[in-house]
């Protein structure tokens, strides 16, 4: 419903109620569910080591689709566009596999994405109309963040289409709306009060070339140094060139 910072305290108490009733399996998925909240903050190294070590591993979790998702997302940020699509189909298809709503609903907007930057647009727009179809009647999930209405967005369907799903307001779909209505400026402040960090990024990065398309140039430049300065220190220093 908009509040990470009660979410993240949850997260936390969970699990240390684990740790006490001594439940490795609790334990773990709380470990994996909180890949999110390191994600939303901007501790991205951190998602790319935790998920990295459970894809090594012979462990089969039910959330690799999930953190799949966030590194997934935080390489298409680094414009590491075939390893993003990557994850992204992998996600998806996880996804398909459980045949759960809230696993195909954010999937599909991380793959319509990442189709997108990869000037797919047939493809993005066809899965954008099926996350559409599926999303009426519920609570816009969190996990979906700027992707839906970026989506949108860039394929030009209206805000309109947000409204005919019926969905109860939160502030995740105020944002969305704001997006896909072309007020990424908006959308910014929301991400801002939720507290997800890279979804204010991706909508002031939005808003600066929004601002460069009319002109102003000054404003722009100053929504993207915004963005950069939390992505510059999300992503971390790059990695060392091979030998």
């Amino acid at each position: 419903m908009g509040d990470l910072a009660r979410c993240f305290a949850a997260l936390a108490a969970g699990a240390r109620q684990a740790e006490r009733f001594g439940s490795g399996r609790w334990r773990r998925s709380i470990e994996l569910q909180r890949v999110a909240e390191r994600y939303w903050t901007g501790r991205w190294p951190e998602v790319v080591a935790i998920v990295g070590d459970l894809l090594a591993s012979d462990e089969h979790h039910y959330l690799e689709w999930e953190c799949r998702l966030w590194r997934g997302r935080i390489r298409l940020a680094g414009g590491r566009l075939a390893e993003a699509m990557e994850d992204a189909e992998a996600a998806h298809a996880l996804a398909v596999q459980a045949r759960d709503p809230q696993d195909l609903h954010p999937t599909r907007a991380l793959l319509a994405r990442a189709l997108l930057a990869a000037g797919r647009r047939g493809e993005a727009a066809e899965l954008a109309e099926r996350l559409l179809a599926g999303l009426g009647g519920g609570v816009l999930g969190p996990d979906l963040g700027a992707d839906l209405g970026v989506v949108l967005a860039e394929l030009g369907l209206p805000a309109g289409a947000l409204d005919r799903l019926g969905m109860p307001p939160s502030p995740w779909l105020d944002a969305a709306r704001a997006l896909a209505a072309g007020d990424p400026l908006r959308a910014a402040a929301i991400y801002a009060g939720i507290g997800s960090l890279p979804d204010e990024a991706d909508a002031r990065l939005a808003a600066a070339r929004q601002l460069g398309q009319r002109g102003a140039t000054a404003k722009a430049e100053e929504q993207r140094q915004a963005a950069r300065a939390f992505l510059s220190a999300a992503l971390g220093p790059p990695p060392p060139d091979p030998a």
